[in-house]
């Protein structure tokens, strides 16, 4: 069996507390409404739950943050994702205290206090929600940063011709399948990113190189399979073809 790797494992703890905070804060608010003493019941053990899981959350997400980057710039928005997933733990925590401060006796003020805090707390669950959306599915994780070193360097580097023909004819090929997720152009497939312009945001080989032997590693949570057919040759030359897509 193989251990998930950081992302995996962040990816794995992040979804389960997003869930439950949310229909949580939904259940306690709806129940300040009508005044069901069961739905405020739920509400509250679902943002209890919710609450406690942010911390393998944040945990794994630290750890994962400091592993991407340790040998580089991090993006403002993975910065911003981090910072806000802490703000957020911090909150779902005070209102779960707040809630257990009351003992299910709020009136008046307190429960309108409950209603806002709550409002807080599941914008802050979906702002960080979005920013990790950000880093996985468009590939924020990986933005060269301004000040990032070799940054010019990467965007003025053409890749030998020989290197990308021979990356294009696997690209295309039946026997690796790029094509059948990815489109450059007008041909290939929808399911992945489109890769018209890839070598424009990211220009460096490595990176790819990197992304092509273990997705997952590289953009936590992608979707993208590791491909055990690629030797280390033709994950360069398939990386000099995605570096010259300008």
């Amino acid at each position: 069996m193989t251990v998930p790797t950081l992302p995996e494992q962040h990816a794995i703890a992040t979804h389960f507390p997003i869930a439950m905070l949310l229909t949580g804060i939904v259940f306690d608010m709806l129940a300040s409404i009508v005044r069901k003493p069961v739905w405020r019941a739920v509400g509250f053990w679902m943002m209890l739950v919710g609450a406690v899981m942010t911390i393998p959350s944040v945990v794994t997400g630290w750890m994962t943050f400091s592993d991407m980057y340790s040998n580089s710039i991090p993006p403002v928005v993975a910065v911003q994702h981090r910072l806000l997933a802490i703000v957020t733990t911090v909150l779902a925590l005070i209102l779960v205290v707040l809630r257990i401060a009351d003992r299910d006796k709020a009136t008046g003020w307190t429960r309108a206090l409950h209603v806002l805090a709550g409002i807080v707390a599941a914008l802050a669950v979906g702002a960080t929600g979005h920013l990790g959306g950000q880093l996985v599915f468009r590939g924020g994780a990986n933005e060269v940063s301004p000040g990032a070193p070799h940054a010019a360097a990467q965007a003025e580097f053409t890749p030998p011709p020989a290197l990308v023909t021979e990356g294009e004819n696997l690209f295309w090929s039946d026997a690796i399948g790029c094509r059948d997720c990815h489109r450059v152009g007008e041909r290939g497939g929808l399911t992945g990113p489109n890769l018209t312009s890839i070598g424009t945001s990211k220009p460096d080989v490595m990176w790819h190189v990197r992304h092509l032997e273990d997705p997952a590693a590289v953009v936590p949570g992608s979707m993208m399979p590791k491909n055990e057919k690629l030797t280390p040759l033709q994950r360069e030359a398939l990386a000099m073809y995605l570096v010259s897509l300008r």
